[in-house]
């Protein structure tokens, strides 16, 4: 398909947009009556205005039209894979389809956005550098987990499952036991991450974000001294977790719990890093995710991947319907096709 250019500024501001609607759900799931429902027409216009800013070419390019009508011609499910330069974040999953104002009635189900592109489309983003993942899966015995935890939101959040959902608590047990180690500053997290940086791995990160910093600590309780340990920014995100130049190849897949980790602000550290060499992307968030949805999607993922065998195409589509609907906040900038086998290697 040949490229065309469109204007940034509505393309940001109606993303933008689309994120806001996305953050006042999230915030009504804070509740435990929380729904959608009321602001399923607001993220449909907005979803809209997010289609228009796609497709309205700024030199007049009436080839766009065709593109247009190509995709409206898809099957159900199509993959559609969105090359990025990292400078401007979309979410493409909450373009809208149709109009708006024929927004039929809400089932509290996945069909109720049957007409955004999360629905109509499998939607993948890369970034333009990435390298392919093994041609063959990973093998279960290799895998190390690194895991970076802001302790007081992750103990909070696992503590709601005692009651309501012990079966993710065994999950989480499974899981820990891959891990180097857990951590809780990114002191600490950088030296464990280069004794691996050489090993198959999945680096969890689960942290409260402003969408310019991540923070392993609640920024008020931070001391001015220590903010080294406890907040990090794009620059140190790409200083902390970069891979030793090495004759050994190494394959990492990051998934960064925190809120907006899928936004522009944050979207050239994330994605600069975790598509260069040896890594394979990273799933990210939308918009706030209160912290017992966030783990609740995250362990569910994991598991899907590391136990289940599943690949990341797998594993993301199938925690969809699991998680739902916050499930559907989460946005995959991994390579679809990584995999982890069960046993011995490949």
């Amino acid at each position: 398909m040949r490229s065309y250019c469109v204007n940034r500024d509505q393309l940001r501001n109606a993303s933008q947009e689309v994120r806001g609607v996305l953050e006042d759900i999230a915030r009504e799931y804070v509740s435990k009556n929380g729904s959608y429902e009321r602001f399923l027409p607001a993220l449909a216009r907005a979803g809209e205005s997010l289609k228009v800013a796609l497709f309205s070419p700024v030199d007049q390019d009436t080839s766009v039209e065709g593109l247009v009508s190509y995709l409206d011609l898809q099957p159900r499910g199509t993959p559609l894979t969105v090359f990025s330069d990292s400078t401007v974040h979309v979410p493409w999953g909450f373009v809208y389809g149709k109009d708006p104002r024929q927004l039929g009635p809400t089932r509290f189900e996945l069909s109720d956005f049957d007409d955004f592109w999360l629905s109509l489309f499998k939607v993948r983003v890369r970034f333009n550098q990435t390298d392919l993942p093994p041609s063959r899966p990973i093998s279960k015995d290799r895998i190390k987990t690194l895991l970076a935890l802001h302790q007081s939101r992750f103990r909070a959040a696992t503590e709601e499952y005692a009651e309501t959902h012990p079966d993710l608590l065994a999950k989480i047990e499974c899981l820990l036991k891959y891990q180097l180690g857990s951590t809780a500053d990114w002191e600490d997290c950088r030296d464990k991450w280069e004794s691996m940086t050489n090993d198959d791995s999945i680096l969890y990160i689960f942290a409260h974000s402003d969408g310019k910093k991540l923070y392993l600590e609640e920024s008020e309780k931070i001391d001015v001294a220590e903010k080294y340990k406890y907040e990090l920014d794009t620059t140190g995100f790409s200083k902390v977790f970069k891979k030793r130049q090495t004759t050994v190849a190494s394959n990492t897949l990051c998934f960064i719990n925190g809120c907006r980790t899928a936004d522009g602000d944050w979207g050239n550290g994330f994605l600069s890093i975790t598509s260069g060499r040896g890594f394979h992307g990273f799933i990210g968030s939308e918009a706030e995710i209160a912290n017992d949805w966030a783990t609740r999607y995250a362990v569910e993922f994991l598991y899907a991947l590391i136990e289940g065998g599943k690949s990341v195409d797998e594993a993301y589509e199938d925690t969809r319907k699991l998680v739902f609907p916050m499930s559907l906040w989460y946005s995959c900038y991994a390579h679809p096709s990584f995999r982890i086998s069960a046993g011995v290697d490949q």
